[in-house]
């Protein structure tokens, strides 16, 4: 009897060498997928992202709505102003000889200046279609 229970307890042994085998592989494959999982939420939160960003610069750009100014500058005598500089939004044009002047300009609200020599006008001005016609009147 007492040879039996050494051969019982090296079987249980044998078992439990082969179980903590198993279980430190699955400990293994678990840290495995657990890593890899990790990298995986760190690919997908890197794409996340990139996506959000690409999101928000196709709301932009769909939502600005191009149009074109066309502006005539006269002066206190109704007479066309030549060669005035106009300001809009970070842009420059000069008027031509028939005082008249074109700027490709997002709809909206902003303040335009027109100057000639020492002399400056500022106007606030709206534009609501694709294409806004307006007369500046100047005080000189």
């Amino acid at each position: 009897m007492c040879s039996s229970t050494p051969a019982l307890s090296s079987l249980n042994n044998e078992k439990n060498i082969i179980i903590s085998n198993s279980t430190s592989d699955d400990v293994r494959h678990a840290t495995l997928r657990r890593e890899m999982g990790m990298i995986i939420l760190t690919k997908i939160s890197q794409y996340k992202f990139a996506v959000i960003i690409l999101f928000i610069f196709f709301l932009t750009v769909l939502n600005t709505e191009a149009a074109e100014l066309k502006g005539t500058v006269i002066g206190k005598d109704n007479t066309q102003k030549k060669y005035i500089r106009v300001k809009i939004c970070g842009k420059t044009t000069f008027t031509n000889e028939k005082g008249i002047f074109k700027v490709d300009i997002d709809k909206g609200e902003y303040i335009i200046t027109i100057s000639e020599r020492n002399r400056s006008m500022k106007f606030n001005i709206s534009i609501s279609k694709e294409t806004e016609n307006i007369t500046f009147k100047l005080k000189w």
